[in-house]
């Protein structure tokens, strides 16, 4: 990993010896086409982390991620992968290939495969109704959350009394803080997040009956 906030002085700020094909980062996910299809927490670029991986048909080789989905070549298929929970990723589809696509460029709504010999292939993307990871009860409904991006201190509004318990989550859905909300008024809570590293969480508010979460991202 390069720095290049500097273009004319870049310099290497991490790396990893993993072996890969092809390299997509997503937020602050690095996904790699190595073998089985792998993904790494580069939320801090020098000390990447490992987070899982899961295997296909074959030897991943083209990779592309669209929102949620990792679209994966393997062999002669070409692997769609529910990848919205990290802890579970999910195969949905899979299709044939005319041949091994090693390169796979995004470009909406249309896949454009480079399948060497048997030239390039063109697939139309369509809606394939992503299932969000599960959570228990009814949606804390209205609930918002300023600034985001935040540097450590956030304000949630909800339409309603706030009553809830907040959790803060990494990518991978473990949970690593429980910051106590500090209430400013009936419909608003302060919520300060120490020792958090710059990069994507998720913020979770629970009460009894209803949760929420929501996407959270530290600078």
């Amino acid at each position: 990993m390069v720095n290049i906030a500097d273009p004319v002085n870049p310099h290497v700020v991490g790396a990893f010896g993993h072996p890969a094909w092809n390299l997509v980062v997503s937020d602050t996910v690095a996904f790699l086409s190595a073998g089985p299809l792998v993904w790494y927490n580069v939320a801090d670029p020098t000390a990447p982390v490992l987070m899982d991986s899961i295997l296909l048909n074959h030897t991943a080789r083209g990779l592309a991620v669209v929102n949620n989905i990792a679209y994966v070549s393997a062999l002669n298929q070409l692997h769609a992968v529910n990848v919205a929970d990290l802890r579970r990723p999910e195969i949905l589809a899979t299709v044939s290939l005319p041949y091994t696509a090693n390169r796979i460029i995004y470009a909406e709504p249309y896949l454009y495969l480079s399948c060497w010999a048997a030239g390039v292939s063109i697939y139309e993307t369509v809606s394939l109704g992503i299932a969000e990871p599960e959570r228990a009860g009814r949606p804390y409904r209205g609930l918002q959350v300023s600034p985001n991006p935040s540097v450590g201190r956030v304000v949630l509004t909800s339409q309603r009394a706030f009553d809830g318990e907040v959790m803060i989550m990494d990518i991978a859905g473990r949970v690593i803080a429980n910051p106590r909300a500090r209430p400013i008024d009936e419909r608003r809570a302060m919520v300060e997040f120490d020792g958090l590293r710059p990069g994507v969480y998720f913020a979770e508010v629970r009460t009894k009956n209803e949760s929420e979460i929501m996407k959270l991202v530290i600078r």
